[in-house]
């Protein structure tokens, strides 16, 4: 099976194409600022907590 990685690394060439390239996400990009949020002023117990949004919370839930 052929392997999916070249066989030999970037030429300057290849390094030069990239060389202003930076990582960006447009969906952070155009993110509203985020809300402020108190911490918690009290102490609260529960027997499950799911903590995050993404993927693996909802997954989780």
């Amino acid at each position: 099976m052929p392997s999916p990685w070249p066989e030999s690394p970037p030429t300057p060439t290849h390094r030069a194409a990239y060389a202003d390239a930076t990582p960006r996400s447009f969906w952070l990009d155009t993110l509203p600022p985020r809300a402020d949020h108190p911490p918690l002023g009290e102490v609260l117990e529960a027997d499950l907590c799911i903590i995050g949004g993404g993927y693996t919370g909802l997954w989780a839930a």
